[in-house]
């Protein structure tokens, strides 16, 4: 007599040896982070072993997405989050303790104008008409 799960059985599932011998496209063990195209349909189409939850992340929106399964592999974990992008603090107060060293556009503008001034007077002091 065979067992239930047994290589006759294609459609048999042990939960306790499931074991995947490849990674899904896109996958990454580095970070944990899985990529994939598409919005939260594909997040919610992607094939996940029973018993996990990963992060996946959309190459094509701004959206992340936390997605858990249950031992027979039903969908029981489902979010959806917006990524925006921020300054670390770190180096928000890096730029606002340095920006005092620097000019802003007004600044040169003005500058500029004074330069320009400085020089038309050099040029009238020094021309061949100049009274003096």
């Amino acid at each position: 007599m065979t067992p239930f799960n047994s290589v006759t059985n294609p459609y048999a599932y042990n939960a306790g040896n499931y074991q995947s011998n490849t990674q899904p496209p896109g996958r990454n063990p580095q970070n944990g982070l899985i990529s994939i195209s598409g919005g939260e349909e594909s997040a919610l189409n992607y094939g996940l072993e029973p018993g996990s939850t990963v992060l996946l992340l959309s190459s094509d929106t701004n959206e992340m997405f936390m997605r858990g399964t249950d031992a027979n592999g039903m969908t029981n974990l489902f979010r959806a989050f917006d990524i925006k992008e921020k300054m670390p603090q770190y180096q928000s107060n890096m730029m606002e303790q340095n920006l005092e060293n620097y000019a802003t556009k007004e600044d040169v503008k003005a500058l500029s104008g004074e330069i320009a001034e400085l020089r038309k007077f050099l040029e009238d002091l020094t021309s061949p008409n100049a009274k003096g």
